[in-house]
């Protein structure tokens, strides 16, 4: 029976796996590579005058700038670390929801998805917190160090902000919270985004390369994304060799004679 349930088994693939230390802000977190005496920020403003936001979360930006202790250092990757871990976990705790959000954006709902996005973020910092990171390292990093990265991002929020406002009529207190909660929310999705590319877009690619082999039916496709989400969730990313065979044999089931034929002749080339 095993033998028969290869072809799932090669498309259902491995476990997927978070970002390592060496693939994330490693250049960041390694420490400053400036000399001590230039000014440090996180602001950066290119020759047009235009200001330039970051890629990564602020915390971890000034992170890299902040002479720190190695062992501290340490730890506060560990603890960014595990925040992406959480995400990729809130994915999948909510795999329905985020099959909502990306139906919506697939059929131009622009307005759903943001919904539910926000959806999460209140599930994930039902507080709203602007530096989560920041609250997270007052555990392992000094008094000192957790002010001198605080100071860093403060500035870089200020800045951005008032570059987001430049041109508002409005740029009273009220404005500048408004617009925070909808840059934080920019940084959130972005960090959706991230987190989804390592943990379930890898298995919606072997899910579609068994509807491609399979071409299934409706009722056919509908039930094998049932049996990929018990896995998913049962699994939780990290599958053990019975949880793998049993979603194969569940995938084996649904199909007749001529898709599980199709299904080896795709996994073959895959082998």
């Amino acid at each position: 029976m095993i033998a028969m349930l290869g072809p799932c088994l090669v498309l259902l693939g491995g476990q997927s796996e978070p970002p390592n230390a060496t693939t994330i802000q490693d250049d960041l977190l390694r420490g400053p590579t400036v000399p001590d005496d230039l000014v440090q920020t996180l602001v950066n403003i290119d020759m047009a005058g235009k200001f330039i936001p970051l890629q990564v979360r602020p915390e971890e930006a000034a992170l890299g700038l902040v002479l720190i202790d190695q062992e501290h250092r340490e730890g506060a990757h560990e603890v960014a670390q595990a925040r992406r871990l959480a995400i990729g976990m809130l994915l999948v705790d909510n795999i329905d929801v985020v099959k909502d959000a990306s139906d919506a954006i697939r059929a131009g709902e622009n307005d759903k998805a943001q919904a539910v996005y926000r959806q999460l973020l209140d599930q994930f910092n039902p507080d709203h917190v602007r530096d989560p990171l920041l609250d997270a390292w007052k555990d392992v990093l000094s008094e000192q160090e957790v002010r001198q990265i605080q100071q860093l991002v403060d500035e870089y929020w200020d800045a951005c902000i008032k570059w987001e406002l430049r041109n508002a009529h409005d740029p009273s207190d009220t404005a500048r919270k408004k617009t925070q909660r909808r840059l934080s929310f920019q940084l959130f999705r972005r960090e959706i985004g991230e987190a989804y590319n390592w943990s379930l877009r890898p298995i919606q690619q072997r899910l579609e390369s068994i509807y491609q082999a399979t071409e299934p039916t409706e009722e056919q496709r509908a039930a094998i994304r049932e049996v990929m989400i018990d896995y998913i969730r049962q699994s939780r990313l990290r599958p053990t060799p019975e949880q793998r065979q049993t979603a194969a044999a569940r995938i084996y089931d649904l199909l007749d004679e001529t898709q599980r034929l199709k299904l080896f002749e795709q996994a073959l080339w895959q082998i």
